[in-house]
């Protein structure tokens, strides 16, 4: 075996036998799968156990509020005065008193509130807004002698389905995919090239480096450290990709299963457990329908998104960005970590170096709104930013000689970059106790 070789194999094995690695490793994608079906769980399991109590002075709203997805609504109480209803539901978490106002005349600005014993959240308050403001909205329309008929014909429900190049396309999902593919790379490349940084200090330090370049050259040894670490980095994506798939599948399938059959019964139950009930009007199956449509309607787009992504170009791009990020960035860490003697005095240099990736994530941000702009274009060229903001576009979709372009770019520029980090890494190896300036960095580059 050659000599990098042996330094891969000795970087490799060494960080993938630590508990770290295992760890991270296989908890990575559960916490992100965590973080994704969590909140919906948790916000559809609350969202089924929410009722409010309707006190309704003028007498208009009784039994036009509609029961859905977020509240069921109890109109036995719209004749009782409000503190009686207060003192009634006061030790009540899950029921809420809606109180609307006597008012000479109903506009859009007449007096509404909202009493709990906790907070309902924002989907219960924007729901009943929203039901009130159109039924409002439709009385005006009637005082104005439209009739019913009228009214429905006006309204329009325009939803543009977007096609690229014949292929129907569901941008919500596919900005979803161009951030976390974004952010992927950006976490691995920070993450493994600072490893890389601080396996260089560790060993100038301990003077283990002296040891070690009596057999190796000091360009061998940076090489089998940037290759050694990137292919640590690697091995965890893939962990991560399967881990997160089925993760996925079984959170999916849960969620599915969750909103789609609720125990109805149950949540009724735990409604309307040791309270009076009078004219109640909780329509359980009107909520369930509503819940299954808008699922159905998400699962088809999900469908949809998945057949029509190209996977191939998505995961082939994001192992080429990744490799050659982490080769860029990681050969310029290996000489911040030569240079210095100490973590601390490494800030002066890092500045620098992670800059292009800071305002990466920035310029990420305007191009999932506008993937094919000219700024997207030209960061998706420039090789110290086109990691993230290529992966950024791939998902969209771009014109086809621009991909070949910005790799071609990228790693010329990583040929470029390691000889000159190299330059600077076999002086820097070996310079103990100097503080180190540009200035000297600068003579670094043209030693023989």
């Amino acid at each position: 075996m050659s000599k990098i070789g042996l330094i891969i194999q000795r970087e490799y094995v060494t960080r993938v036998r630590k508990k770290t690695f295992i760890l991270i490793s296989v908890l990575g994608p559960l916490i992100f799968a965590g973080l994704i079906f969590l909140p919906i769980i948790l916000g559809s399991s609350k969202n089924q156990n929410q009722r409010i109590v309707l006190v309704d002075e003028n007498q208009i709203f009784c039994g036009i509020l509609k029961p859905n997805a977020t509240a069921f609504y109890d109109y036995g109480y719209c004749s009782i005065d409000l503190e009686s209803v207060k003192k009634l539901f006061a030790d009540s978490v899950h029921v809420s008193v809606l109180y609307i106002k006597k008012e000479e005349k109903v506009t859009e600005d007449f007096q509404v509130q909202l009493f709990s014993k906790e907070d309902p959240g924002s989907a219960v308050i924007s729901t009943i807004e929203y039901q009130l403001n159109n039924i409002i909205e439709k009385g005006k329309m009637r005082s104005h002698n439209l009739d019913q008929a009228t009214i429905d014909a006006v309204k329009s429900n325009v939803n543009v389905k977007n096609f690229v190049n014949d292929k129907k396309t569901e941008r919500g999902y596919i900005q979803m995919l161009a951030y976390a593919a974004s952010i992927l790379i950006y976490m691995f490349i920070l993450f493994y090239s600072v490893q890389v940084m601080r396996g260089v200090m560790e060993e100038k330090v301990n003077r283990i480096v002296e040891v070690i370049i009596s057999s190796v050259r000091p360009f061998q040894l940076m090489m089998g450290k940037v290759i050694g670490v990137g292919l640590v980095g690697l091995t965890q994506f893939l962990i991560w990709l399967l881990l997160g798939y089925g993760a996925f599948q079984v959170g999916s399938s849960y969620v599915q299963s969750q909103l789609i059959t609720p125990n109805t019964t149950t949540a009724q139950q735990t409604l309307t457990k040791g309270l009076p009930v009078q004219n109640d009007n909780m329509d359980a199956g009107s909520d369930v329908a509503a819940q299954k449509m808008e699922l159905t309607k998400s699962l088809n787009d999900w469908d949809d998104f998945l057949r029509n992504t190209n996977w191939f170009l998505v995961l082939g791009g994001f192992l080429f960005y990744f490799l050659g990020g982490y080769m860029l960035y990681s050969a310029l860490f290996a000489a911040v970590g030569s240079a210095v003697d100490q973590e601390t005095e490494t800030q002066q240099f890092m500045l620098p170096v992670t800059a292009p990736l800071i305002l990466s994530i920035y310029v990420m941000i305007n191009i999932l709104s506008n993937p094919n702009s000219t700024m997207a274009v030209w960061f998706s060229m420039i090789p110290f930013t086109a990691p993230i903001a290529m992966m950024a576009r791939i998902p969209f979709g771009i014109p086809w000689w621009q991909l070949p372009l910005s790799m071609g770019i990228l790693i010329a520029s990583i040929f470029g970059t390691v000889w000159l980090a190299g330059r600077i890494y076999r002086v820097g190896l070996l310079m103990y106790g100097k503080k180190v300036t540009y200035r000297e960095l600068g003579k670094w580059l043209f030693y023989k």
